[in-house]
């Protein structure tokens, strides 16, 4: 009786087909490639406030990545376009808080190699009060 009963009312757990096994292998997998990739990836660009700094900025959004500024006009240029802003004219700066923008005019390069060997973060600079920075934050939102 006990296998009837069994039978008729209690169902046995459902196994998921094995093509639906492998498609949730493969995501834990691409989940898994994802977690792995470089630091520099998951860097959000924002447009600070008027004369903050960087790691003001950021320290909401998990922190200030000092390795992540761009190397090239055409990256800043992309930065400018993700924060949503428009540069009237891009220079190449070189102030230890570029890249930045005094709402109309940017600057995108900072200072050489030879600052940053000497032990010079840019995160923690801020521009003067009319200056915004684009700054590297570790996460996309407040955490």
């Amino acid at each position: 009786q006990a296998l009837l009963a069994q039978g008729r009312g209690a169902r046995s757990p459902r196994r998921p087909p094995p093509a639906t096994m492998g498609m949730r292998r493969g995501a834990v997998s691409a989940l898994v490639a994802l977690a792995s990739l470089p630091r520099a990836a998951a860097v959000t660009w924002v447009r600070g406030g008027a004369g903050s700094s960087c790691d003001t900025v950021c320290k909401a959004r998990g922190g200030c990545d000092d390795s992540a500024w761009p190397k090239t006009e055409e990256e800043f240029l992309d930065i400018v376009k993700l924060t949503g802003h428009t540069c009237e004219t891009t220079q190449e700066g070189g102030s230890r808080y570029d890249p930045s923008t005094d709402g109309t005019h940017c600057g995108w390069a900072g200072p050489g190699a030879d600052h940053v060997e000497e032990g010079h973060v840019r995160c923690s600079v801020a521009g003067d009060s009319m200056t915004s920075r684009f700054c590297p934050c570790h996460a996309d939102k407040e955490l």
